[in-house]
């Protein structure tokens, strides 16, 4: 059986800083692990994401709340983007216009407020509007947990429910075409 392959795409001029720990990248234990690849913005670098196959799961890792118009990196050196940056990112790096999906790994990117659409939402529109006609979006409407190793299958599909105790995150997952 082929083992899957994963991309996290950091889209900040920063690495994206755990909340919990606010030394340690939010991605650190992935570099560590086969068969995923961490990248990282950079404006100078058009092939980034060139190489991204449509059988690759590519995570776009941020840090979110509930119908917020941005995506941060989180520790001191904050950097927050909006959609239409993140959407104009994603193709400045490459990332081929025939792309299927990705999954942002941000918290509650996939749940909005009584007044404001989720991020993801005004995401999908972002990537329309520089040819991504195809594109699904996949966001978590839950605050995510613990990240642990792709290997052990653990790392994207933990989420803390209402009451902080574990839950699949696959379960709290919304599709934005």
């Amino acid at each position: 059986m082929k083992k899957e392959r994963y991309c996290v795409y950091n889209p900040f001029t920063k690495l994206v800083m755990s909340y919990r720990n606010p030394k340690r990248p939010l991605h650190n234990p992935l570099t560590r692990v086969s068969g995923v690849s961490v990248r990282r913005y950079m404006l100078d670098q058009p092939a980034l994401l060139a190489d991204v196959e449509q059988t690759h799961i590519l995570y776009v890792v941020g840090h979110c709340s509930p119908g917020s118009s941005q995506i941060s990196s989180g520790g001191e050196d904050d950097e927050s983007i909006d959609a239409d940056e993140l959407a104009r990112r994603t193709r400045m790096n490459g990332l081929p216009l025939d792309r299927l999906k990705m999954k942002l790994w941000a918290c509650n990117a996939g749940r909005g407020t009584l007044f404001h659409r989720a991020f993801a939402r005004k995401l999908i529109r972002s990537l329309r509007k520089v040819g991504y006609s195809q594109i699904a979006v996949d966001a978590y409407t839950l605050t995510l947990g613990k990240r642990q190793s792709f290997d052990d299958g653990l790392w994207h599909n933990r989420a803390y429910g209402k009451q902080g105790e574990q839950v699949r995150a696959s379960a709290h997952r919304r599709t934005f075409r």
